[in-house]
């Protein structure tokens, strides 16, 4: 086997973009280490795909068998091997030398019980079970509250009062509305503008609190994964460290997440336009054509959400690429497609379980959100008053769970690339250069 490349060290890396050795520095070890295969790391003349697993021996309890079957077209990696492009492209040439159909390392099995434990962050540096996935979001909201609950919590929280303020600000009356429908009786004029100022006032405080709900809701799910990437290799986040980390990504966080709900805004308009056939029939008097459109409403419907449900899983991981890999939106959502090849029913098996777990927690909060909103609406008989409270508390719930939502999802991110592209070996050595 030939000597290893002696690169010299480079710089502290700035910002996650750069393939450079990772450094004790939180963030700077994911510059390299968490870059999307398909390029050498700077300073090495590795091509891509042609690189090794590390040389044989034992790295915290992991050992390689020295000759693993197929593993003859191996070169030797880099020694500045935290770079993450020259280690994963090594690991991805190694299991096509190897002929592993399942797209694992050789030498490694896909079963988690194989692996002796080697793990210094919230998660095994190995192919991970489901027990580990949700073990690792949970220990991550232990180990780094300020960053999980408390910076994503009061970003919430921030925008929940101001949204509920502005609630009850903005619109009418509603006691006073409800009244003057009651005594418009038969006028109709009076009536309908009581109705229309109603639904201006709704429009005018929805619209714009939708936007600002979307990018709020962009920018944390980025700083829970942001906090993730560090906790993997036994690092504890603070609150400036990830803000500056996820600082650089939030125009392409916020994008993303608005293409998404243009997306999933068309499918639906796709999915109930046959309802136009039902209001047509309808003011026709045509019972074929209604109920024709009402069934065929039924399957579009059925059709529409499972679609949306397909490309939700299938760009699920865009987000942590984006943060972790330094891409764009385009690139995140392809290297995400590519990520979730063959895999869509377990991811989708994994996501389903944690909205699941997340709706018996919502359970639970909403009945204390009930049980405020009726109070309030006891006490203050103002139902306007009301709304406000209610879409306050409804904001300080969203940041309760979005940090273990971005945490099953960064951890689930991290499982596939360990699986397929062998990061655990680099996340390994990264962790060991820290040491």
């Amino acid at each position: 086997m030939d000597q290893p490349n002696q690169s010299p060290t480079p710089p502290n890396p700035s910002s996650w973009g750069n393939s450079e050795v990772p450094t004790s520095g939180y963030g700077q070890f994911s510059a390299g280490s968490w870059q999307n295969p398909g390029g050498s790391p700077a300073g090495t003349t590795a091509e891509a795909g042609n690189g090794s697993i590390p040389p044989s021996g034992v790295f915290g309890g992991i050992s390689r068998p020295n000759n693993p079957a197929g593993s003859d077209n191996q070169s030797t990696a880099d020694t500045s091997g935290m770079a993450f492009r020259g280690t994963l492209n090594a690991s991805a040439g190694a299991s096509a030398g190897a002929g592993a159909g399942a797209g694992t390392m050789p030498g490694f099995s896909e079963n988690p019980r194989d692996y002796q434990q080697v793990q210094p962050g919230v998660i095994p540096l190995r192919p991970l079970s489901l027990s580990d996935i949700f073990n690792g979001a949970f220990r991550a909201l232990r180990e780094a509250p300020s960053v999980m609950f408390g910076l994503i919590l009061g970003i919430w929280a921030v925008f929940a009062l101001v949204s509920g303020i502005i609630t009850a600000l903005s619109f009418p009356d509603i006691n006073q509305a409800m009244q003057t429908l009651e005594n418009s009786g038969e006028n109709t004029e009076a009536m309908l503008d009581t109705v229309l100022g109603m639904i201006e006032s709704a429009l005018l405080v929805s619209i714009p609190t939708s936007i600002v709900r979307i990018a709020v809701l962009a920018i944390t799910t980025g700083i829970g994964v942001a906090a993730i990437a560090p906790m993997a290799l036994g690092r504890r986040p603070s609150i400036g460290d990830t803000w500056d980390a996820v600082k650089p990504h939030f125009w392409r966080l916020i994008g993303f997440t608005f293409l998404l709900d243009l997306i999933a805004i068309g499918v639906a308009m796709l999915a109930f336009s046959p309802l136009i056939l039902t209001f047509v029939g309808t003011y026709t008097q045509n019972l074929w054509m209604a109920v024709s459109g009402g069934l065929l409403v039924l399957l579009t419907g059925l059709a529409g959400f499972l679609c949306y449900v397909f490309i939700t899983i299938r760009v699920i991981f865009a987000v942590p690429a984006m943060v972790m890999e330094n891409i764009g939106v385009g690139a995140s959502m392809r290297r995400s497609w590519a990520l979730t090849k063959k895999s869509f029913w377990r991811i989708f098996g994994v996501i389903a379980l944690t909205y699941m777990i997340w709706m018996a927690i919502m359970a639970g909060l909403g009945f204390i959100v009930q049980i405020v909103v009726t109070v309030a609406a006891t006490v203050t008989k103002n139902m306007t008053l009301v709304m406000g409270i209610s879409e306050t508390l409804s904001g300080v719930i969203a940041g309760v769970y979005i940090p273990f939502i971005a945490g099953v999802q960064s951890i689930l991110y991290i499982d596939l690339r360990m699986r397929r592209e062998g990061l655990a070996l680099s996340l390994l050595r990264a962790s060991q250069q820290q040491d």
